[in-house]
């Protein structure tokens, strides 16, 4: 499965990216270094199309994320 995960980078994320990876799914990491501004819903749902499923793994104590 094609699974999208916003915030790959940070502690949690690499270890989701680890694990998801090492059961076979093709995992895209999406974050500031890709040039997506998560707080663009066009940007997150162009990063997000076709994907089956998505993760957030973006840590909130570093900025505004409201939509």
């Amino acid at each position: 499965m094609r699974i999208v995960i916003f915030g790959p980078n940070g502690m949690i994320g690499s270890r989701i990216v680890t694990e998801l990876s090492a059961r076979g799914h093709e995992v895209v990491g999406v974050s500031r270094s890709t040039g997506i501004d998560i707080t663009d819903p066009a940007q997150v749902a162009a990063a997000a199309q076709g994907a089956g499923a998505v993760v957030c793994a973006i840590s909130a104590r570093s900025g505004d994320f409201t939509l």
